[in-house]
């Protein structure tokens, strides 16, 4: 992931990527794009969104990911893509309904 872009209350990430698959039935090839994004609209909130795209075969991926933070006191608000980072409360929905986590 390359950051590209960021402000006090915003930073903003793409990647590129290749995926492969070898199993004893075949061996498939593709590519995979992320581009993402974090906001931080107030303290102690932190907006982080994830979008995946990407090929393996003749297989198509496509997965969107958010992620709402409250920053406990003396925390940063920076690198919030840390799924399991101490003094933090996370919520996390998955955009097509089948996940919420609450930690």
């Amino acid at each position: 992931m390359f950051r590209f872009a960021q402000s006090p209350r915003s930073q903003w990430r793409a990647g590129i990527g290749f995926n492969w698959l070898d199993d004893p039935i075949d061996t498939n090839f593709g590519f995979n794009f992320t581009y993402g994004f974090d906001l931080f609209p107030r303290r102690p909130w932190v907006l982080s969104t994830e979008l995946d795209w990407g090929t393996l075969g003749e297989a198509e991926l496509l997965r969107a990911c958010s992620v709402l933070t409250l920053v406990a006191a003396g925390g940063s608000p920076r690198g919030v893509a840390a799924p399991s980072c101490n003094g933090r409360l996370k919520a996390e929905f998955d955009c097509h309904g089948r996940r919420l986590v609450v930690e």
